[in-house]
């Protein structure tokens, strides 16, 4: 007995800590585009303008320290003092670009009503609250406009940098994890020489955008990370690429790509990470969902201003700082312009949408799929888009092939259609636990669904499907629970 447990007490570590993720740390900088339109465009021309909301004080909170005072002409003596730590929400502020002729090319919130704390009097000597108390009541006016001071000259400096990115070139730097699994049996060689590939090409990448040598690495770890996709079985805790090495690769992808400046490619493998991962909210998905805002954004600016000659010399443009009477123009210029550039980005994610299905680089139904304990489940006709008239929500007349390609999908529900067949090729379809096709107009079933081992219920009620198809399939899935 303890010659069969010795291999296996072997064999247990090596895929526990075969699933434990290393990161190989690197120093880099991303070449950020600028982020308005500058083709044609005369620097000189152009004028920017900054204002400060005001700071709100949320609450405040007696402490206890200790200072040396001292009394009348007595000597110092350290004594027990009180002051107030002072919640803040700091203040809103607004960069607004415009053209010499007053039309906004672009504006920004550069801070947002962020919580901060401020001290007040932990360097004096109020040796009571009431005294505390007081000398706040007394000071409170002052203080508040030494600490608006101090928050707008944060948000202006702020300001300043995002002004040089949003005009020109920028190299912004960049501390990058590439991500692989812990490996000391040799199962992921692969991925540890891509990420050993991926460092050295970041490097060569910092302050380098077109440095050929570094570009022709990280395309090499691309090419090593996207061959270990072909294998990716997420719902396989036990496979060599499961679901947790199949994010990180995700990830790592994310990143590459966008520093090879394909966004298209770069957002698709975040985001493909992410859907993985839905309704759940750790240090991954947080990682991840920064870097796809990272992607979305710099894609902006690449995408305007890709055709011109790349120069890095900060732009001198002046910011003019507006009183706070006018900060209400600025929040009302904001919405107007902000809201327009988020229907726009909108519209672009829906013609790319439309773009991936008719290429057939995406599922038309994997925005449907919901997340669920087991698995994914696919319902359709789908009730939102029924209610918004979209034509996902119409009953089927045809069983979708696209249907069989979807990855992860373990639950799918078609009742309420009006399908006649189902085709051969839901024998592709393994990973389904559960399939409902109540009320349909079926007559029958094909023989592979004998493929579908993993099928544990089948719902057929509300059909015409004769007693010898149900024995057929029955004998063919002795496992699974049929209900007619």
């Amino acid at each position: 007995m303890k010659k069969l447990l010795l291999p296996i007490l072997f064999v247990i570590p090596a895929l526990f800590f075969a699933q434990n993720i290393k990161k190989e740390k690197v120093k880099s900088s991303f070449l950020s585009y600028p982020k308005i339109d500058m083709n044609g465009v005369d620097v000189n021309t152009l004028k920017a303008e900054f204002c400060a909301d005001k700071i709100k004080i949320v609450n405040q909170s007696v402490k206890k320290g200790s200072n040396a005072c001292k009394a009348g002409s007595g000597k110092a003596q350290v004594i027990e003092i009180f002051y107030y730590q002072v919640g803040t929400m700091d203040p809103a502020s607004y960069l607004r670009i415009s053209d010499n002729s007053g039309n906004i090319k672009y504006i920004e919130r550069t801070t947002n009503m962020a919580k901060g704390s401020i001290e007040f009097g932990k360097k004096k000597c109020y040796w009571t609250e009431s005294v505390l108390k007081s000398a706040f009541a007394k000071d409170k006016g002052s203080f508040l406009k030494k600490s608006q001071k101090e928050a707008e000259k944060n948000a202006l400096k702020k300001a300043k940098t995002f002004l040089n990115s949003a005009l020109t070139f920028t190299y912004v730097p960049q501390e990058i994890a590439v991500l692989y699994p812990k490996d000391k049996s040799g199962l992921y060689a692969d991925l540890t020489k891509a990420a050993e590939t991926a460092g050295v090409a970041y490097k060569g990448l910092k302050g380098n955008a077109s440095d050929a040598g570094s570009q022709s690495k990280l395309k090499e770890a691309i090419v090593i990370w996207e061959k270990a996709l072909t294998e990716s079985t997420p719902e396989l805790k036990d496979s060599r690429i499961n679901k947790k090495v199949t994010m990180i690769i995700g990830e790592n992808l994310g990143r590459a790509y966008m520093y090879l400046m394909d966004f298209e490619k770069a957002g698709n493998a975040v985001k493909a990470a992410l859907d993985l991962q839905k309704n759940v909210s750790n240090n991954g998905t947080i990682r991840r969902e920064a870097l796809l805002t990272e992607i979305i954004d710099y894609k902006k600016g690449y995408e305007l201003n890709q055709k011109l000659k790349v120069n890095t010399t900060p732009v001198k443009v002046a910011i003019t700082t507006k009183p706070q009477s006018e900060i209400e123009q600025f929040k009302a210029d904001y919405k107007k312009h902000g809201r327009a550039e988020a229907i726009a980005d909108i519209k672009a994610s829906n013609e790319a949408y439309k773009a991936g299905v008719a290429s057939g680089e995406i599922n038309k139904y994997a925005k449907y799929l919901m997340v669920m304990t087991g698995g994914k489940q696919l319902t359709l006709p789908d009730l939102a888009s029924k209610m918004t008239g979209g034509e996902d929500g119409e009953k089927l007349d045809v069983f979708p092939e696209e249907l069989t390609t979807l990855e992860g999908l373990t639950h799918l529900i078609l009742r309420g259609n009006n399908l006649k067949t189902i085709p051969a090729s839901i024998g592709k379809m393994v990973q389904l636990k559960k399939l409902v096709l109540t009320n349909n107009k079926l007559t029958s079933l094909p023989d592979e669904m004998g493929n579908l081992k993993e099928l544990k219920n089948l719902v057929i009620k509300g059909n015409n499907i004769p007693a010898s198809e149900v024995s057929k399939i029955q004998s063919l899935l002795p496992n699974c629970k049929i209900k007619q």
